[in-house]
């Protein structure tokens, strides 16, 4: 992926998952 998919995908994440409780430690959006 780029990097602005990358950062994307993060951002998408920690507004869902702000405390890291999904795929802790094993996410592919850098937990």
């Amino acid at each position: 992926m780029g990097p602005e998919i990358y950062a994307l995908m993060k951002r998408i994440k920690n507004t869902f998952d702000p405390n890291h409780i999904l795929n802790p430690g094993v996410s592919i959006f850098g937990g």
